[in-house]
């Protein structure tokens, strides 16, 4: 079990590949783009266009230029989208040059793999009226293939709507309110459902954020400042919710949108994360492919790969040899290249196994992507690849324990009353047929009293909540009543009926009296007090919501599973107390409750303890009855009327659907083995506290 969590604390690392002998890409390159099994390589430069090499040998497989008749470009910028691949070119001209990079992959016979990459330009765009150069640009292809780029030459700043396939032809709308004096020198697009954000970093250390729809025109929502230097690099994390942005002085942070209440529909930019800083101007940024990672590099040729939701450097990259100006990782996330000033490539390997994981996000609060501030959370899955994996363990433990607590509640009073009452005050007649009953409860399967409290007693509760919390009193004033009747009795009716089936039968018209009373009360104390609905008043006047799966009925439920582990262990203890201690005190004239109290319970609590500890062990290790009771929500609040998520049902779940050797996998084997840690300090503890008992009040 700790030699598969042990991987998790494996760090990151890099190293030139030993696949790739590409190590010039042209004169003047200006982004990259690899296909998933890394055997070709497309370079966008300023003269060549588009340019398709052979990864293993280096060897030119085609050049196409991005405009008709197959004239160099002049390419003043350009960027790679993804899924599809897109080549968006800014011309010399004031243009946008676009192609489509079509990959096919085909196997001989003796299952050798071939990969064919072919370069398909689109008709090019105009952008700027008067010819100046298209120097930024940036595009993303949203739902039905709909494609917006930004471009401009960062005074003029442009959207160009268009979709994929020839179905209409592009539009083209300026972007309004930019800033008068102030420079675009960074853009980035993202796309939300059919929602559009347009971002421009500026060279005044400020970031601006448009909102637009498919068809709605582009609105300025928002201008944050970023810092004091010139805005160089931004970029949109899978997911396209968190941006990154790198600024001159080499500083790195992180933002996405936070609202100020989770009800509300407005949200703003929030700087939530800054990562340790670069030593120069940072001039390149790419996004992960399949996580929440990204590769920044700076103009002295210094880089890292960070991950964004632990907010670290996951390692160095190798320093290159002249100022990046193109990075790209490849699309399995096993490696990324980098092309410098000049034309030289470095191709480096990537094995990052686990990078979501640190002990922040393990155990301590972690603010997540759309949350309105830090949280611990356990959410493994999402709808899409672009989801931020949750993995707080501390919610678990909490689970664990809530379910604990709410079944030893339960649990505790009814199985030492049990004890007490079977041990020294029942016949032994009657206590020989009291006790194997009760021990034979702790045969029931788990999965059975699961399904009862799951399909029976949770609707049970749900109709009769009010009579369930009048049973306590009610059977509390139903043995304060008998215990008076019993006193006002003469003492030889007393002496007669104080052991044997007679004392049984004594309690029957007691507790039958407290459950009529509870159930006639019942609904008059919801209609009198909580206006007829106490759920709805839970929930407008306390702000608890019901959930009919929750801890009160697991409470039940598990706790009559612990109830004859407890009762079995502590009746043992009482039973072994030697009788001459009881003759001893009754002899003094105390009374047998007395005598209970003051000398039995002492005598006997080393083996009480353990009684009490070996009920905690089986109800923290406790799996089905959790599992077909609750929601198996991770919730982190200790309301009786929610659920939780709990160890052992997070692994019973999750664990047949988690990727061998992935990082959920390695989490739940860690979440295991801090359940046994945990169980196992819990009976060190135990054994500790009884020797100590036992020396106490002697050995018996």
């Amino acid at each position: 079990m700790g030699c598969e969590a042990l991987p998790l604390l494996a760090t990151a690392d890099v190293a030139p590949s030993s696949d790739v002998r590409v190590s010039r890409v042209g004169r003047a390159p200006l982004a990259l783009a690899a296909d998933e099994y890394r055997a070709t390589l497309a370079v966008v430069d300023r003269t060549e266009g588009v340019t398709i090499l052979d990864a293993a040998t280096g060897e030119v497989r085609s050049r196409t230029s991005l405009l008709p008749g197959g004239a160099p470009t002049g390419l003043a910028a350009a960027a790679v989208t993804a899924d599809p691949a897109l080549v968006l070119g800014g011309t010399a001209d004031g243009r946008l040059a676009m192609a489509e990079l079509r990959t096919q992959v085909a196997y001989d016979d003796a299952a050798n793999r071939s990969v064919e990459t072919s370069v398909a330009p689109l008709e090019p765009e105009p952008i700027l009226a008067d010819g100046r150069p298209v120097t930024l640009v940036a595009g993303v292809v949203a739902r039905e293939q709909n494609l917006l780029v930004v471009a401009g030459d960062g005074h003029e700043l442009h959207v160009v709507r268009a979709r994929l396939g020839g179905l209409g032809s592009p539009r083209v709308a300026r972007l309004p309110d930019m800033p008068d004096g102030a420079r675009a020198t960074s853009v980035e697009v993202a796309s939300f459902l059919d929602r559009f954000r347009v971002y421009a970093g500026l060279d005044d250390g400020r970031v601006l954020r448009w909102d637009l729809g498919w068809t709605s025109a582009p609105e300025l929502f928002e201008s944050i400042h970023a810092g004091d230097r010139p805005v160089t690099a931004l970029r949109v994390l899978l997911g396209e919710e968190t941006l990154l942005v790198g600024d001159a002085g080499g500083a790195l942070s992180g933002w996405f949108g936070v609202r100020p209440t989770p009800e509300a529909t407005n949200w703003s930019l929030r700087r939530i994360r800054d990562f340790p800083p670069l030593t120069a101007p940072v001039t390149a940024l790419d996004e992960a492919p399949r996580n929440k990672g990204f590769l920044a590099y700076a103009a002295d040729g210094t880089g890292g790969f960070y991950h964004s939701t632990t907010a670290r450097v996951l390692c160095a990259t190798p320093r290159v040899a002249a100022r990046p100006e193109a990075v790209a990782f490849a699309p399995k996330n096993d490696g990324f290249f980098v092309a410098v000033e000049g034309g030289a490539l470095a191709a480096f390997d990537l094995d990052a196994p686990h990078p979501e994981v640190t002990p922040t996000t393990l155990f301590l609060p972690v603010w997540y992507e759309g949350a309105t501030e830090p949280r611990l959370k356990w959410q493994s899955t999402g709808g899409s690849n672009d989801f931020e994996p949750k993995l707080s363990i501390t919610t678990l433990i909490f689970g664990s324990l809530k379910g604990v607590l709410y079944a030893l509640l339960f649990s505790i009073p009814l199985a030492i009353a049990a004890a007490v009452y079977t041990a020294l005050f029942l016949s032994p007649g009657l206590r020989g047929v009291v006790k194997p009953v009760i021990e034979i409860m702790a045969a029931l399967p788990s999965v059975v009293i699961g399904l009862l409290a799951a399909l029976w007693l949770s609707p049970l509760v749900e109709r009769h909540l009010t009579e369930v919390f009048t049973l306590t009193p009610a059977f509390v004033a139903g043995f304060v009543v008998l215990v008076l009747a019993w006193r006002a009795l003469p003492r030889p009716t007393r002496v007669r009926w104080s052991s044997g089936p007679r004392m049984v039968l004594a309690t029957v018209p007691g507790l039958a009296l407290a459950f009529l009373l509870a159930v006639t009360l019942g609904p008059v104390i919801e209609a009198a007090v909580f206006g007829g609905d106490v759920q709805a008043w839970l929930d407008g006047t306390l702000g608890l919501r019901y959930d009919p799966r929750n801890a009160l009925v697991v409470g039940f439920a598990m706790g009559f599973a612990v109830v004859p582990v407890i009762f079995t262990i502590a009746e043992d203890a009482l039973s072994n107390v030697p009788k001459s201690l009881w003759a001893a005190s009754e002899a003094l004239g105390a009374s047998r409750w007395q005598t209970t109290y003051r000398v039995v319970l002492p005598a006997a609590a080393p083996g009480i303890f353990a009684a009490l500890m070996l009920g905690f062990g089986r109800a923290i290790g406790e799996t089905m009855i959790v599992l077909m009771a609750t929601g198996n929500t991770p919730i982190m609040d200790l309301s009786p009327f929610n659920g939780m998520r709990t160890i052992s049902a997070c692994i019973a779940v999750e664990i047949p659907e988690a990727p061998h050797g992935g990082t959920l996998y390695r989490v739940l084997f860690l979440s295991g083995a801090l359940l046994f840690l945990f169980t196992f300090l819990c009976n060190t503890v135990a054994e500790v506290v009884g020797h100590r008992l036992r020396q106490k009040y002697g050995r018996f």
